[in-house]
């Protein structure tokens, strides 16, 4: 039996990118809303890193993982695991000390599993037109800079960058955006 002729499996694959974003909106809120100026920016940092980080092992796995299945190609089933499983080891045990970032790398290594597992979204078989239907890790790259550059520059002009609020707004600002653009796919697709 091949993965994608699992409904439910694949029911749930189609439905992880949303989950995932309202996870993420859910993690920086809790962030915004627990610690003083100080402590929020250090971890502030951390987390924009270490989500951009694994943005970038996405893409390795992603590749790795695309038109992979069990029987066929079970080396690369394999190597895709093995792989999968430090990324997702390393990063826990890098920011073990604190959930926000805890939750996101666990939210970002289950989603990308659960799309591999149910041979949808970057690993399906509309991999390919997945970028232009405005998804996907390549998206999510473009519009950080197209949405950053502008965020970053206001920021600065008004000099609020230290401001925890706004800072942690403009984060959830391009986390919805991506969530709207996943939900509005599902619609049409539905």
């Amino acid at each position: 039996m091949k993965l994608p002729e699992n409904k439910f499996v694949g029911t749930i694959g189609s439905f992880t990118p949303v989950f995932k974003y309202i996870g993420i909106v859910f993690t920086w809120i809790s962030l915004i809303n627990e610690t003083d100026t100080q402590p929020f920016l250090t971890v502030f940092e951390k987390k924009i890193g270490l989500e951009i980080f694994l943005l970038s092992a996405s893409f390795f796995l992603i590749g790795l993982g695309q038109n992979t299945t069990r029987k066929k190609d079970a080396a690369d089933f394999k190597m895709y695991v093995v792989l999968f499983s430090l990324f997702t080891i390393g990063s826990v045990i890098a920011v073990g000390d604190n959930i926000q970032l805890l939750l996101s790398v666990l939210i970002i290594m289950v989603s990308n599993f659960l799309g591999f597992i149910s041979r949808s979204g970057e690993y399906g078989v509309s991999a390919n037109d997945i970028f232009i239907s405005g998804r996907g890790a390549v998206f999510c790259f473009v519009l950080a800079v197209i949405y950053g550059i502008p965020v970053g520059l206001m920021l600065k002009h008004f000099n609020i960058s230290g401001n925890t609020v706004i800072l942690g707004a403009a984060v959830i600002g391009y986390y919805v955006i991506l969530l709207f653009f996943e939900i509005r796919f599902l619609l049409k697709s539905r």
